[in-house]
């Protein structure tokens, strides 16, 4: 028996299930297949869309055997969601349950690689990744982001250099066969920053020394070499990568590739912050949880490394515009003020070992509206990724979103910081989070120096 209140009113369970069922990749069939047919396609619709809850038996079911949860405190967060009382001792036992998970079991990066300070974290849930720059409601405009250009090509340690051909083949045998994108496209990598006052306001200003990588160097040293030791010799990993000298904030003597990616979490007038779930088609990260844009610096199209122009934006800016227009919708970047595209800071993921800039971006829509805008009005790259939201505020359903599935790291540290920063912006003006979100959405970030 399910129960019904006003449309959406079970909206945050709705939204926890089908983001089990998303990051899973089960299609609405698989799960009812694996229920044996106990509801139908339009209940699960219900259910996913809030309009309806199902019984306190039935959920269970839902998680235990359609999305083969198996920890008690997991399951726990989404019956609070349902207004449901926790599981019982015996419950645990019948469904043959583990106790409160150990959250650091749960996060073999930040176990294995040692890191355990500077990282990213909002209730129990922590992100893999290191914060370089940007914390509570601080932010970076364009004006205090200054790029400087080394155009060094990157050095592969000769470790790597004679696994290069080797792996390389490897990598585009397995693009070919499974149907995906792999290129060698000319990106960008973050050779240095610094974090510092300009003058007497004290004002931060973020400087970014960036120059030129290829695609085909990040994969083979970050996402196979480096991936690699992680699993056989974590050990030896040391000797590409000091992570006690990244958690200080020196980064300049990593000798690892990078790409500087973007991450974007956008923010809607009602107040949802939205993510994706990366497709199979992409080059890296196939199925994972991601932020709703993650796009990296292309020197081409980005011109990353040209002269700095008067007029234009800074690169990471206009790289963040142009994968809202890419991944999401050309529609939604005509009516976007850019001015209400926030840097938050500046993160080091533990994932495959390299620096994300976090972005937020307040949109002058809904979240449906969102939703609708991109179905409608697709950007090129849209099969990059499937949309996905959450209430853009720390309750239950943030953290079981956050706790289920498997995240890319930078994704997970820019919602989180998003939502550190909102939360910390709305107790230091004292407004409500759709007012300031509209307000952002409307008037840009400049009246957040002077309130």
């Amino acid at each position: 028996m399910s129960a019904r209140r006003q449309p959406g009113e079970w909206r945050g369970l709705g939204e926890a299930l089908k983001s089990l069922r998303v990051a899973r990749d089960f299609p609405q069939k698989e799960v009812i297949d694996r229920l044996d047919h106990e509801l139908s396609d339009r209940t699960l619709r219900a259910y996913e869309s809030g309009a309806e809850r199902p019984g306190r038996d039935r959920l269970l079911r839902i998680l235990v055997k359609a999305f083969d949860l198996k920890h008690a405190d997991e399951i726990n967060r989404h019956l609070s969601l349902a207004q449901y009382v926790n599981l019982r001792d015996e419950e645990i036992e019948r469904l043959k349950l583990a106790g409160p998970v150990n959250r650091d079991a749960q996060r073999p990066d930040h176990v294995s690689l040692g890191v355990s300070t500077n990282l990213y974290r909002i209730g129990n849930q922590v992100a893999d990744a290191i914060r370089l720059a940007g914390a509570d409601s601080e932010f970076f405009s364009a004006e205090v982001v200054h790029v400087e250009i080394d155009p060094t090509p990157y050095q592969m340690p000769p470790e790597i250099l004679v696994t290069r051909a080797a792996i390389l083949d490897q990598l585009k045998r397995e693009a070919k066969e499974h149907g995906r994108m792999f290129f060698d496209g000319p990106h960008t990598r973050l050779v240095d920053f610094r974090v510092t006052p300009r003058d007497a306001t004290e004002q931060k200003h973020l400087e970014l020394t960036l120059g030129p990588v290829d695609w085909y160097d990040y994969a083979v040293a970050n996402e196979v070499f480096a991936q690699t030791l992680r699993k056989t010799q974590v050990s030896d990993l040391g000797r590409f990568i000091d992570l006690a000298e990244v958690s200080d904030g020196r980064i300049k003597n990593v000798k690892l590739s990078n790409l500087l990616c973007i991450d974007v979490t956008i923010v809607t007038l009602d107040g949802y912050a939205l993510y994706a779930k990366r497709g199979n088609r992409v080059s890296a990260a196939q199925g994972l949880l991601a932020s709703a844009v993650a796009e990296n610096m292309h020197r081409s199209f980005d011109q990353s490394l040209g002269p700095p122009r008067s007029g234009l934006l800074p690169v990471p800016f206009r790289t963040a515009i142009r994968g809202l227009e890419e991944e999401i919708s050309p529609e939604l970047v005509r009516s976007l003020n850019p001015r209400a595209l926030v840097l938050l800071g500046l993160a080091f993921n533990l994932r495959n070992l390299h620096p994300d800039l976090l972005f937020a971006a307040a949109v002058p829509f809904r979240r449906d509206e969102v939703f609708a805008m991109a179905e409608e009005h697709p950007g090129k790259d849209f099969i990059e990724a499937t949309l996905l939201a959450v209430p853009a505020k720390l309750d239950a359903t943030l953290e079981g979103i956050l706790s289920a599935g498997q995240w890319l790291a930078a994704g997970k540290a820019c919602l989180i910081r998003t939502i550190e920063f909102l939360e910390a912006t709305q107790r230091r003006l004292g407004l409500p989070l759709n007012e300031l979100i509209g307000r952002l959405a409307r008037d840009g970030s400049d009246w957040l120096r002077t309130e």
